[in-house]
């Protein structure tokens, strides 16, 4: 095979890749040109790189930051508090459910 005979057979290969979205074209949303989205895509990662997310993203940006407190934590005692008393009322009202059951089962007897 000729250079040029490869030659055209790489663009043709090329060409039919693009029209039946195979290859690295497969991903080309519908309704979307190549460099429509080649665009996209070109875009995207320089909003990454810019941004430290994808790839570019470093381990300090990764990290979690913890905040030390001091003195007690009223907003977490309220939560258990009020989840609390809502076990004591649940629990209520199934004993007394359960005693208003057997009241109205018993037979009487005169």
């Amino acid at each position: 095979m000729t250079k040029a005979e490869y030659r055209a057979l790489v663009l043709r290969s090329e060409a039919l890749n693009e029209k039946y979205r195979l290859g690295e074209w497969k991903n080309v949303p519908k309704g979307m040109t190549t460099p429509e989205y080649h665009a996209l895509m070109a875009r995207s990662e320089g909003l990454n790189k810019r941004y430290g997310l994808g790839k570019w993203s470093t381990a300090s940006s990764n990290r979690v930051t913890t905040v030390a407190t001091n003195g007690f934590s009223w907003g977490a005692f309220g939560i258990g508090a009020a989840a609390a008393f809502g076990l004591v009322l649940l629990t209520g009202g199934l004993v007394a459910g359960g005693r208003h059951a057997r009241q109205s089962t018993r037979v009487r007897t005169s």
